[in-house]
């Protein structure tokens, strides 16, 4: 399977390792670009690549960002991406530790799904550490 990850921090770069464990085609970016992945491309097997191709190429995209950051994204991302594309949102808002007060207008929700053209994205991991991504999963590849 094409898996497409936009941000390589905790979670991101987690879940390139595991997939690519799995025998998965990881194509991860991130905002720095994709000569910034070096490392985690070199550990992992994963292609880097820019934020947009990463969207345009996966059969399933991770966005996997701080909230604060989703409205940096190409407000045009998904275009042209085949509504078959599943598109799972990790992110979770923390206004105290990382995020600040997120300007009025747009509630996350709405912003989220502008950016990614589809009516909602599915959620995870929102009481999920990093960490715990470290798990065995085993049971994926089945």
């Amino acid at each position: 399977m094409n898996i497409g990850i936009i941000g390589a921090g905790n979670i991101g770069g987690n879940l390139t390792q595991r997939f690519r464990e799995l025998g998965h085609n990881v194509f991860v970016a991130n905002s720095r670009g994709p000569e910034s992945l070096a490392d985690l491309a070199a550990q992992t097997g994963a292609i880097p690549v820019s934020v947009t191709d990463a969207a345009q190429r996966g059969d399933v995209v991770i966005v996997t960002i701080p909230e604060k950051n989703i409205r940096n994204l190409p407000s045009d991302l998904f275009a042209g991406v085949p509504d078959t594309v599943v598109v799972v949102d990790t992110g979770n808002y923390y206004r105290q530790q990382r995020d600040g007060r997120i300007a009025t207008g747009f509630t996350v929700k709405e912003d989220r799904s502008a950016r990614t053209r589809h009516s909602f994205a599915n959620r995870m991991s929102n009481a999920t550490e990093s960490s715990d991504l470290t798990i065995r999963w085993d049971h994926a590849a089945s």
